[in-house]
């Protein structure tokens, strides 16, 4: 597992389902607004949503065709109000402190508009470990995941060869084979995809927690080698 983690120098990571759990967000925000339902209802909401893949609007008109109640103009209600509802990986806060405490470099890349996206990683709680200009949101670049040349502003706003960052993210096609594209090491989190293949990845972890060991050892490494 961590016969590459000498070379890194930097780690990027995506932002929804891999810093925090969107599924579970999105669960909590539908239960403020729907009260109880079925679970088969919820399950076949999230369905329809598809992790924030489906198209916006469509997903947004059929929920309020089905539930009259919410009211009208439910996507600007739900960019407003999810920030209220993010839900951390518990891993991610100690990952993110044993990446820095290792002396690498941090960079986030996540698709999306940037307020919107802005916002939920200040709900994280996790904004301060990264650099504002590197943190990079689709809108802002112009292009989106999984285009290579995403990966490549990335590795220009970390000052390093792409060989030398390793990129995290829960998506096979938008994060492991776009940060591949463009020449960067890459990590699949199989968040809810355990039996998932992405032969692409240079490591499938299950959770965040998983890390912490490998860049650990790195931190002990930095601090074990003398200033000269």
């Amino acid at each position: 597992m961590q016969s590459f983690f000498p070379d890194i120098k930097a780690v990027a990571f995506d932002l929804d389902d891999t810093l925090f759990d969107r599924e579970e967000s999105v669960r909590s925000l539908l239960g403020s607004w729907l009260g109880p339902v079925p679970s088969g209802t919820m399950e076949e909401i999230l369905w329809r949503d598809a992790g924030g893949h489906s198209p916006r609007e469509l997903f947004f008109d059929w929920l309020g065709k089905t539930f009259p109640g919410l009211g009208d103009d439910l996507w600007r209600r739900f960019r407003e109000e999810i920030s209220a509802h993010v839900m951390v990986d518990p891993a991610a806060r100690g990952l993110l402190e044993q990446i820095a405490s290792s002396g690498l470099s941090l960079g986030l890349l996540s698709n999306g508009g940037t307020v919107h996206q802005l916002a939920k990683l200040q709900a994280t709680g996790l904004a301060g470990y990264f650099l504002p200009e590197r943190v990079l949101i689709s809108e802002a670049l112009g292009m989106d995941k999984p285009d290579p040349g995403a990966f490549v502003a990335l590795t220009g706003v970390l000052g390093l060869p792409p060989e030398h960052i390793l990129f995290i993210g829960d998506d096979p096609v938008f994060d492991v084979a776009g940060a591949k594209c463009a020449g960067l090491k890459t990590c699949w989190l199989r968040r809810r995809n355990g039996s998932g293949n992405c032969g692409d990845a240079d490591l499938a972890i299950d959770s965040l927690f998983e890390l912490m060991n490998p860049f650990r050892r790195l931190a002990m490494l930095d601090k074990a080698i003398p200033d000269v």
